[in-house]
């Protein structure tokens, strides 16, 4: 029953006119994008959009998207770690 409520919460969500994809050739995919993604899968299958001989193969894509998300997530935090370090020893290094 949480995951369904939660759900529903994901489903509410405005999205902005910057998280749609942008005109002309530009086309590309970021974190956020893949993260929406997710929370699509979670809607539609709350909503029972997928068929039962589905569930494999759309368990394997969501769980390899998760994992993917999971780890750029990791990385982009620790970057942005080692990039404020890096400034702050600069800072430092300055004074």
């Amino acid at each position: 029953m949480e995951q369904v409520e939660n759900t529903e919460a994901v489903a509410n969500t405005a999205i902005t006119e910057d998280q749609m994809a942008p005109a002309g050739d530009d086309v590309s995919l970021n974190l956020n994008d893949l993260v929406n993604i997710k929370h699509i899968v979670d809607v539609a299958s709350a909503r029972g959009a997928f068929k039962p001989d589905e569930f494999a193969i759309i368990g394997t894509v969501y769980n390899r998207l998760d994992a993917f998300v999971a780890a750029a997530s990791k990385a982009e935090a620790d970057k942005a770690a080692a990039d404020k370090a890096a400034a702050d020893t600069a800072a430092e290094a300055g004074e």
